[in-house]
């Protein structure tokens, strides 16, 4: 398990607060995962949200290689296989990042 809790996340929030990303698993922690193994990121809904949108990027809100942007309307889970290129991302581009409106994080567990 690398984080368990409930983050609520949105990029409507100013940049000071700090539930515009979710940013609490450190890059120091991806450096020693190995290549191939599962991120899987359990997501709930916020019900007052007017869209549920999820994205996984690195510190720089690029894009994670192999990911896409998910939009929901029910709690679910977002699957990210951290290969070799997505783990060199996440060290060069400092760290990763859940982006997007609407959800919580509640759980980021590897496989």
């Amino acid at each position: 398990m690398l984080w368990q809790g409930h983050h609520y996340v949105s990029w409507d929030l100013p940049d000071d607060n700090p539930n515009k990303t979710f940013n609490l698993i450190g890059k120091d922690v991806f450096a020693s995962i190995k290549a191939g193994a599962i991120l899987n990121i359990h997501y709930s809904v916020e019900p007052e949200a007017e869209y549920h949108q999820l994205r996984t990027t690195s510190g720089w809100w690029d894009d994670l290689p192999g990911t896409s942007v998910l939009e929901f309307w029910e709690n679910g889970v977002k699957e990210v296989i951290l290969t070799q290129e997505v783990l060199n991302k996440i060290q060069e581009e400092e760290g990763f990042l859940c982006i997007g409106h609407g959800y919580y994080v509640d759980m980021v567990p590897i496989m």
